[in-house]
């Protein structure tokens, strides 16, 4: 391989890694790991409608014109919401529900 391909390879090599590392552990805006709710779900061995439905008892989210919204308690607990899709959330991984 000459020299120039593999400064251009590098770039590419790198940027692999980093989508593959924020797909599964995102960096929310503060700065720590979060998950995504089926990840989350899945860490908890249940559905993710399941958790769902425990993230909505507990307070954290709720239902406006049939799509999950964020509350203020949820963002308490660290709830997130995905930049630019308003119905996708991130959660800490100890989250308790």
């Amino acid at each position: 391989m000459r020299r120039e391909s593999r400064r251009q390879l590098v770039p590419l090599l790198l940027q692999g890694v980093l989508v593959q590392s924020s797909e599964t552990k995102p960096v929310s805006e503060f700065g720590t790991n979060k998950l995504k709710t089926a990840k989350l779900a899945d860490k908890m061995g249940i559905m993710v409608t399941a958790l769902y439905d425990k993230l909505v008892g507990r307070g954290y989210l709720e239902l406006r014109n049939g799509k999950r919204t964020l509350t203020d308690k949820g963002r308490e607990v660290g709830g997130e919401v995905e930049p630019g899709k308003e119905s996708s959330f991130f959660w800490p991984p100890d989250l308790i529900v």
